[in-house]
């Protein structure tokens, strides 16, 4: 990655931090940092090496728009030319793991959920994103 782009690896780093705490509202930060954290790392990588797949995805990869979570998963997952495909489906089904449990800690108030377990699973599925993207 660029030297002047901001280090998301810090995100999980914070993330591990809240992790430790334990508390339900630690937690689930944690599981937000480490969503984002490993998002935002992977979604980098797409752009700076400029790996797209279309123009429609090139577009949505850009912006700021809720449709960027999506086009970075379609990208690795699609994306057979510049990425191991078996190394982008990873990546793929990791985000896509780790996105279903932030939006059920950010949006569900409800405790019907080993939040333990979830936590636990979003920091292992985090570090396994940062660990492939960072050997492709």
């Amino acid at each position: 990655m660029a030297d002047n782009n901001f280090d998301w690896y810090k995100f999980h780093e914070v993330g591990c931090n809240l992790y430790d705490g334990g508390s339900d509202e630690e937690l689930r930060t944690a599981i937000n940092r480490f969503y984002y954290g490993a998002f935002c790392y992977a979604r980098d990588y797409l752009i700076v090496n400029k790996i797209f797949h279309n123009k429609d995805l090139k577009k949505e990869i850009c912006s700021n728009t809720g449709k960027v979570h999506e086009a970075t998963r379609l990208i690795f997952k699609k994306e057979k030319k510049k990425i191991n495909p078996k190394k982008g489906y990873n990546v793929h089904k990791y985000l896509h793991n780790l996105r279903k449990y932030r939006n059920k800690v950010d949006y569900d108030s409800g405790v019907d959920f080993n939040l333990n377990f979830m936590a636990r699973k979003a920091k292992s599925d985090s570090e396994k994103i940062f660990d492939i993207v960072k050997d492709l």
